[in-house]
């Protein structure tokens, strides 16, 4: 079984707000436009020798379909499922799949954040990621029941000082996560998470 990485997503959103201050700072914003495609790969700091979920699994299968967060869901539907107001996803290519990225309309909101959603093709079970998102992170990561998904995770951590919580779960051979990053109460964001991702496996 080849060795994966579920990061792309979680890197991406997390340099999205990385200049944004500390956790300590509650009057940091988070950034108001996308990720940039040329964030430093460093930063990034998934494994050199890691293979991206997006990539064809090994068995020599046909890549299993996966579809841009972007298209599934506009603005006014991740408000609804969050609370917060954000502006138009917009998607950024990683691998094979797609990562779109929400940032919210009032950077300056008491609930401000960035929400991050990827899906796509995973060859192998979610469990043998979770050393890779802890050490990542510098977070925890335990198991959580969503609606559809076979297996679902949920990691709290840290990110260049802001606080992230990243949603993950597991429908046959493909994988859904939402991020969230904010230098503020990540915590509050969990069932909106949750409700992107399940709004993804009904898709």
């Amino acid at each position: 079984m080849p060795r994966t990485t579920l990061l792309p997503a979680l890197a991406l959103a997390a340099l999205a707000l990385s200049g944004c201050g500390g956790s300590g700072d509650a009057g940091a914003a988070p950034a108001t436009s996308a990720p940039a495609a040329s964030a430093p790969a460093s930063s990034a700091a998934a494994p050199s020798d890691a293979t991206t979920p997006a990539s064809t699994p090994s068995t020599g299968t046909a890549p299993a379909e996966v579809k841009d967060a972007c298209k599934v869901l506009d603005a006014d539907d991740v408000e609804d499922l969050t609370g917060v107001k954000v502006d138009k996803g917009t998607t950024q290519a990683v691998g094979g799949s797609s990562v779109c990225t929400w940032v919210p309309s009032d950077a300056k909101a008491a609930d401000a954040a960035v929400f991050s959603a990827q899906e796509g093709p995973l060859p192998g079970p979610l469990s043998q990621v979770e050393g890779q998102l802890e050490s990542q992170f510098d977070g925890k990561v335990t198991k959580l029941s969503v609606t559809g998904a076979d297996d679902a995770r949920y990691l709290t951590g840290k990110k260049s000082g802001l606080n992230v919580i990243d949603v993950l779960a597991q429908k046959d051979e493909i994988f859904y996560q939402v991020l969230v990053a904010t230098p503020r109460d990540a915590g509050q964001h969990k069932d909106g998470a949750i409700k992107i991702v399940e709004a993804l496996l009904k898709a």
